[in-house]
């Protein structure tokens, strides 16, 4: 990746197929295109602005892939959030220790110390 900032931006006539780009000056003098999409997203960019982008030469001259604005999140951020083993390791011991109670192998008294002792093995195991 590498990070410069843009001197100047000028619109592309967009493809017959829909999809749209701008060409951008960065602070180097190099000349560079971005491919911004059928949805034209031409507000994501602007004069001055610090981008981050993947320099690719073509023969048609330099593709700025995967640009955008250097202050957007990484993507890290994104997608299922994290998971909290130890309550699901608690709920998990807690369930099995029902399931003895219902099958009469425990006594309704002792499910808490039951689970606590279940609870304990899964952490030793590695947990979920």
């Amino acid at each position: 990746m590498e990070k410069q900032i843009i001197k100047s931006i000028r619109p592309i006539e967009t493809s017959p197929s829909g999809w749209s780009s701008i060409k951008v000056t960065l602070a180097d003098n190099r000349e560079g295109e971005i491919l911004l999409g059928k949805d034209k997203n031409t507000h994501l960019f602007k004069e001055g602005m610090e981008i981050v982008f993947i320099p690719e030469s073509s023969q048609y001259g330099l593709k700025l892939k995967h640009a955008k604005p250097a202050d957007a999140p990484s993507g890290n951020g994104g997608g299922r959030p994290k998971v909290n083993e130890a309550a699901i390791s608690a709920n998990v011991a807690l369930a099995e220790a029902v399931k003895l109670v219902i099958a009469d192998k425990v006594k309704i008294a002792d499910i808490i110390p039951t689970a606590d002792k279940l609870y304990d093995w899964i952490k030793v195991k590695g947990g979920f």
